[in-house]
């Protein structure tokens, strides 16, 4: 496979200009949040529909988006040019052999893809394109990484059992909610008896991943819980680089809006719109609103790794 594409930072000055983001605040956070996703996707189409090289306009303009939402955070995360290589040839294994039609694979097309390390060291989440794949070599490149936090692996039984937590299983997951049955939602920004606002701010999308197969870590018991990937309070953002969710990933909110301006996990919206009927046509509709857009570079994976392998060959 081709190692980690050109990280470049010279296209990193353009502010938000260059990927027509709207910065005016208005009274409706969620069409706010619609609006600019919709002219987000629509500029950067027209940017690369003339491009030479459309795949490597798409690269960069997600770096430019990525890097503009997320220069003032400080879960904002450069990985290593070790983490870099393990997480390309991890995700890419796991791709090679844990993806089917059953999870809405097609590694022939470009597409944004996640990858999530879930190391007791440390959390993070990385975005990533796949440009292109020949034969069986895949070209990836790097977009940009945060910090996050995964499941805590419990070592005692909580009362009541339902607050117990669980770590979070690796493996390759969808968001295509043709296969998943799934919408996701987006967060009311209501708080918790502790004062909490568990997705913080309204509007905020979550992302439902469907079913995880993970354990109790006190007994062993094998449990199914109901995957997420969601941002959270900003008192909750101080554990982010730690084991601290009840299995779900928490990011911060900068990724939670590249992701949804980005069309990073929507691929199977617009068919689920278009062709699907019930249910799923409806929710879809009213998560997305009315005349959704979407890009054909649009994804659905997310890939679940553990790099403590490289600290354990390193100690060797």
């Amino acid at each position: 496979m081709n190692l980690i594409n050109n990280i470049t930072t010279g296209f990193f000055t353009a502010a938000l200009l260059s990927t027509g983001i709207n910065t005016a605040q208005t009274s409706d956070a969620v069409t706010e949040i619609l609006n600019t996703r919709n002219k987000t996707i629509e500029e950067i189409e027209r940017i690369c529909d003339s491009a030479p090289t459309r795949n490597k306009c798409y690269t960069s303009e997600l770096r430019l988006l990525f890097a503009n939402l997320t220069q003032k955070d400080p879960a904002t995360y450069i990985p290593s040019n070790e983490e870099l290589k393990f997480y390309q040839q991890d995700m890419d294994k796991q791709l090679s052999g844990d993806c089917h039609s059953s999870k809405g694979c097609d590694l022939t097309r470009t597409q944004i893809l996640l990858y999530s390390d879930v190391s007791k060291n440390g959390q993070n989440l990385s975005i990533w394109l796949l440009e292109e794949t020949k034969g069986n070599e895949r070209i990836y490149s790097f977009i940009g990484a945060s910090k996050i936090s995964s499941g805590y692996p419990d070592p005692k039984p909580r009362k009541p059992a339902n607050e117990t937590k669980f770590a979070t299983g690796t493996g390759v997951y969808t968001t295509n909610p043709n296969i998943t049955g799934a919408i996701g939602y987006r967060a009311e920004g209501t708080k918790n008896k502790n004062g909490i606002r568990g997705f913080w701010e309204r509007g905020n999308r979550v992302y439902d991943v469907g079913p995880m197969k993970t354990k109790r870590a006190w007994n062993g018991e094998n449990m199914e819980i109901r995957f997420m990937i969601h941002s959270t309070d900003p008192m909750l953002e101080a554990k982010f680089w730690s084991q601290a969710s009840q299995g779900c990933l928490r990011i911060p909110k900068t990724i939670n809006r590249f992701l949804e301006y980005s069309w990073a996990l929507d691929a199977g919206y617009d068919s689920a719109i278009e062709r699907s009927k019930g249910a799923i046509r409806v929710n879809a509709l009213g998560l997305l609103w009315r005349n959704p857009r979407f890009s054909p570079i649009s994804g659905s994976l997310l890939v679940i790794g553990n790099s403590d392998t490289i600290l354990a060959s390193s100690s060797l």
